[in-house]
């Protein structure tokens, strides 16, 4: 069969559609969290941030790694907006040090966000998706769980990234047979503006 070039000429976000969909970005105040909480009020979707800085009208100010501050929040946001449809969870940080200078609050800091936080989002998110989706309140499953992860930090943890895949996989086929996608996308971080 001969390869044939196809050209697309529209926008490919045109063909995806949140239209009514609840989605919550962590770490959607800046950097790529923004780009993605754009992205999906773009295209229909009702965002609500979560970002230690938030300071929007349908932002929540939260820390991913303190577990009843997420949990408050969580349920705060499924409160206003009768459920939720989408987890990006990209909140992350990434510290600069080199092995020999971290110090460990420094890495307690990194592992407290970067895995603790990303743990506790999507088991909320995920508590919460089943229980709407239990009483029928999902109007259009699959619901989906990006898991958006920074990996730790290559200075302080180089190559970790592969537990955090390994951690998203076992967590997507767990919540898959429930009706919830998992997707995880691991840049190693972006240049702030």
């Amino acid at each position: 069969m001969p390869y044939v070039k196809v050209l697309i000429r529209t926008d490919p976000l045109s063909q995806f559609r949140l239209d009514g969909e609840v989605a919550v970005v962590t770490g959607g105040a800046s950097g790529i969290g923004r780009t993605i909480a754009d992205a999906f009020a773009g295209v229909g979707a009702r965002v609500a941030i979560f970002d230690r800085v938030a300071g929007g009208p349908g932002d929540y100010k939260v820390d991913v790694s303190d577990e009843s501050h997420g949990e408050g929040r969580v349920r705060r946001s499924d409160e206003r907006h009768g459920r939720i449809d989408v987890l990006f969870n990209n909140a992350g940080i990434a510290l600069r040090a080199t092995d020999h200078r971290a110090l460990a609050r420094d890495w307690n800091k990194v592992v407290a966000v970067n895995m603790t936080g990303v743990f506790l989002c999507a088991r909320e998110a995920a508590r919460h998706m089943l229980v709407a989706d239990a009483a029928g309140g999902s109007s259009t499953p699959p619901r989906s769980w990006h898991l958006g992860r920074r990996a730790l930090s290559e200075h302080l943890v180089p190559g970790d990234e592969g537990r955090g895949r390994e951690h998203d996989a076992r967590a997507g086929r767990r919540v898959a047979r429930q009706g919830i996608r998992v997707n995880a996308i691991a840049p190693t971080g972006c240049a702030r503006r």
